[in-house]
């Protein structure tokens, strides 16, 4: 058991946590100046816009849990390009993205894909899953910003602050809320420099060695998961040298990924062990996120929503290690093994 196995489901969790909060919280802006509007839903709408204008932006991330964890995101976005540097400590994240191309780049490996445009807020979907108010308007960082609650009506439960930019929908700060009310992650812009023609950093293939996120078909997959999350797509790629399925859902705010590696699972560094859905399984960083095993492969889900309920979801995935009687025919099989070898 290799070091680089125990921790492949920590390495395609930190990725998944990384993509998920690049996706969201790293929207290009508009800059149309129209009037601030009442209406909740324009102000969603107004989100997941995207612009040409290019600008520079430092955010800091911070997601609390045991241990806490925190990020400073450098963004350098262009019409043609975005370019994402995330420092955590000794830990250095790369985005790079444009037509054609996607790169995410950490210490222990870096994944590909063919650019597919993060799918944009739906803010009919967000209104049906949760009750959004409007607070009034505050300043931050000199700018208007407007902040909308939302409470989950399944449960009542507050899950997130957003307060966004009137002008623009850029949204300047956001913050996760556990079922008590603490806060568990947030999100805020700390400097935002309109029309700066930054300097990316260039990516070097050879640096990290890179896996393909190929777009496959979603055999297998459930097409919805509890909490409104509806399947977007699939893709087939190799993470620490075993074939992994990632499917990704949508609750047309938040993303969800869960991944499906052959193999057992091996206990992963940092991750508190758990019992879900009469199963044992582990607990990971980030707002939700937990492996187990099941017919044969391990088995890793990455949400951004918190205090998710993950017996409601995992019931839907195989859980459960090998039976007793097929642990014995492995033995045996080795055992004939041997005999054939010695006779």
């Amino acid at each position: 058991m290799t070091g680089a196995r125990k921790d492949v489901p920590a390495l395609i969790a930190a990725l998944a946590v990384i993509a998920s909060a690049l996706v969201v919280w790293s929207r290009e802006p508009t800059m149309a100046a129209d009037k601030p509007p009442a209406d909740v839903v324009m102000y969603l709408q107004k989100i997941s816009r995207t612009d040409r204008t290019p600008y520079h932006a430092r955010q800091l991330v911070v997601y609390m849990g045991r241990p806490q964890s925190a990020a400073v995101l450098d963004i350098r976005s262009s019409p043609r390009a975005m370019f994402v540097r995330s420092d955590a400590g000794d830990d250095v994240v790369r985005l790079w993205r444009r037509p054609g191309i996607g790169v995410v780049a950490a210490r222990n490996g870096a994944v590909t894909d063919d650019a597919l445009d993060p799918s944009a807020l739906r803010a009919a979907d967000v209104v049906e899953k949760y009750e959004v108010t409007m607070g009034p308007a505050e300043k931050m960082l000199g700018v208007d910003v407007v902040p909308l609650t939302l409470v989950r009506r399944s449960d009542q439960l507050m899950v997130e602050r957003l307060w966004v930019n009137p002008a623009s929908g850029v949204v300047y700060r956001r913050e996760l809320f556990g079922p008590t009310g603490h806060l568990v992650g947030l999100s805020t812009i700390i400097d935002m420099r309109w029309g700066e023609k930054a300097t990316a950093e260039r990516y070097d293939p050879d640096a990290v060695p890179a896996t393909h996120a190929l777009v496959t078909t979603d055999a297998g997959a459930p097409r919805t998961l509890p909490y409104g999350y509806r399947l977007s797509h699939a893709y087939r790629l190799g993470v620490g040298g075993r074939a992994t399925l990632q499917w990704v859902y949508s609750d047309g705010l938040h993303a969800l990924s869960v991944f499906a590696t052959k193999g057992p699972l091996r206990p992963p560094r940092d991750f508190d062990v758990a019992h879900v859905a009469g199963a044992r399984a582990f607990v990971g960083p980030g707002p939700a996120t937990w492996a187990w095993e099941g017919a044969g492969r391990t088995w890793v889900l990455v949400a951004e929503e918190p205090d998710l309920d993950p017996s409601t979801i995992l019931v839907h995935f195989p859980r459960g290690t090998p039976s007793v009687w097929a642990r014995m025919g492995s033995l045996w099989s080795r055992a004939f093994a041997v005999v054939g070898r010695i006779f």
